[in-house]
């Protein structure tokens, strides 16, 4: 009973160190993955910045004039009948 209870819990300290191990290579394997992005420097932080306001502006300029041409002709029928 007793080298049970000693195998379980050599088992148990295996598993954790087993565990801690991957834990520790995950953390090593983000970091070198990390070091491998290209990270974009100011001018193209500030042209994909404008990009996308452009873009924004657009479709809120497009989303806009749809909602005034789907209004007026249901604005005319409700105010028809």
């Amino acid at each position: 009973m007793a080298e049970k209870i000693k195998k379980e819990k050599v088992k148990s300290e295996k598993t954790k160190k087993e565990s801690s191990n991957k834990i520790s290579k995950w953390f090593k394997e983000c970091k070198s993955e990390i070091k491998k992005v290209i990270w974009p420097d100011k001018k193209q932080v500030i042209n994909n910045t404008l990009a996308v306001i452009f873009m924004v502006l657009i479709s809120v300029v497009f989303i806009s004039i749809l909602d005034v041409g789907f209004y007026q002709p249901i604005k005319f029928l409700l105010e028809k009948f």
